[in-house]
């Protein structure tokens, strides 16, 4: 026979699922029959033994297979009385109200995990989440949760991953995160404002900051963060030139943008930047087109004020089908050099020049958003006039 569940545990289980119910299509709740032992028959609960009782470690809310409806209601406060807690989830649904306070106040010893995604939770991120010491990973996604950031939560020491991306959340990004083990941080899709952290754990490998009103130059921390493979920085505000420390100090780069904001200068890369993706479109970056980004697979500059002729080594990346995208629409490009002029550029090798100071070889392909006209008009592409 199962050792029965501590009574408190029992209590506070019987208030979370009368907080709660499944949605149409969902089946969860139908095995919390507390004519049972919930250790033994409870969908989504883990139980452990100390002493004289069994107690929850981990509780699933939610079936948690694709394409399950999910359930609605509210979170009891009474989560923080599961005191031995390490792991705590919610799949996707429809579950609103504000998260409990008390996961902070009561499980600060033990709570591991705390994934609670894709629901419509509301209001601030609780400040006793400060005492979440333990805790490894943070999912607070695609919620509504609103109000500014609390910067205790950038100073717990354990994280690996916080996550907080697609919420309303506003007011500055807390300046210094010090956990030395984090690898993932995406605060995208906020209503972030204010500059970045000055100060960024050198183990993330992940970090998106995109579609905020961020504003500023980029970080100069970014050139420390030398295990990082994707930078998102993209639909901001964020002016200056583009520091050449990020190219040079970060030889992990897999995937870089930077699309969207008010960067400005040249872009000065000195080795082969060999990535997946690079977009730099729609800015105000100026001056000539780096050859070194000819080496990544696909390059986004277009939208920009690059002038002079297209590099060489571009044109040899896409015949040899290393370079599969490649958008240089709308600058003042006046050369391309595609040798032979008639060469047939690989299926898999797309190529946009138009609205340039050139006429596009036949080979370019280009979006429907890059407008009708081939070229620009004369009297743009003369060395006195300024875009």
């Amino acid at each position: 026979m199962a050792q029965q569940l501590h009574p408190d545990e029992r209590d506070a289980l019987l208030d979370i699922k009368k907080q709660l119910k499944d949605l149409p299509g969902s089946s969860f709740l139908s095995t919390w029959d507390f004519e049972r032992e919930p250790c033994s028959g409870f969908s989504g609960i883990v139980c452990t033994i100390i002493g004289a009782s069994s107690h929850v470690v981990m509780l699933n809310l939610g079936d948690g297979y694709a394409g399950s409806p999910g359930l609605t209601g509210t979170l009891s406060p009474r989560i923080g009385e599961l005191r031995l807690l390490q792991q705590l989830t919610l799949t996707a649904g429809s579950v609103r109200g504000e998260l409990p306070s008390s996961i902070g106040e009561n499980l600060g010893s033990s709570l591991q995990f705390l994934g609670i995604s894709h629901n419509q939770l509301s209001g601030c991120i609780p400040a006793s989440f400060a005492s979440l010491t333990r805790l490894l990973v943070l999912d607070l996604s695609s919620n509504s949760l609103a109000c500014a950031i609390p910067h205790e939560i950038a100073l717990l020491p354990s994280l690996v991953a916080l996550e907080l991306s697609h919420n309303k959340l506003s007011g500055p990004i807390p300046d210094r995160f010090t956990s030395a083990s984090m690898t993932h941080l995406d605060l995208g899709w906020n209503e972030l404002s204010g500059e970045m952290p000055r100060s960024l754990p050198a183990s993330l490998t992940y970090l998106s900051l995109k579609n905020n009103r961020l504003s500023g130059s980029m970080a100069p921390s970014l050139a420390s963060l030398r295990a990082l493979t994707t930078l998102d920085l993209s639909s901001n505000e964020l002016t200056g030139a583009i520091p050449s420390l990020l190219w040079s100090s970060n030889p992990n780069l897999v995937s870089v943008q930077l699309q969207r904001n008010h960067l400005s200068g040249p872009v000065a890369i000195e080795s082969p930047a060999r990535m997946s993706r690079v977009d730099l479109s729609y800015n105000n970056l100026s001056g000539a087109i780096p050859p070194m980004l000819a080496f990544s697979e696909n390059v986004f500059l277009n939208n920009n004020h690059f002038t002079g002729s297209v590099p060489k080594e571009f044109a040899d990346g896409l015949l040899s089908a290393n370079l599969r995208n490649l958008y240089l629409q709308h600058n003042f490009l006046t050369g391309f050099d595609l040798s032979p002029p008639d060469a047939a550029l690989p299926a898999a090798a797309l190529l946009c020049l138009q609205y340039n100071c050139l006429t596009p070889p036949s080979q370019s392909a280009c979006p429907l958003n890059a407008g009708k006209l081939s070229s620009r008009p004369p009297h743009q592409c003369l060395s006195s006039y300024t875009p």
